[in-house]
């Protein structure tokens, strides 16, 4: 959970398990950019999701990973240039 965000960070909606089970949740696990910090109680933020603005709670945001680095995500150990010379 995010305590604090700030405008422009990136994002990710979240909601418990619980939740999830009983109610179609269209925002679960979308990625958003916080573009209004609530400052009062309740802490609900405004968050740009696919161009569209939305209410989030504080509680149901996370941050968002940055992407996958590694063999994983396709990257080799080598170089271009040392791979031309095989």
């Amino acid at each position: 959970m995010m305590a604090n965000p700030r405008a422009g960070q990136r994002v990710r909606i979240r909601y418990a398990a619980r939740k999830r089970r009983f109610m179609p949740l269209p925002l679960h696990d979308k990625v958003g950019t916080v573009v209004i910090v609530g400052k009062g109680k309740p802490r609900n933020h405004g968050v740009e999701i696919d161009g569209e603005l939305y209410v989030i709670p504080c509680g149901q945001l996370m941050k968002d990973p940055p992407p996958a680095r590694g063999p994983a995500a396709g990257e080799t150990d080598v170089s271009p240039s040392q791979q031309d010379s095989r």
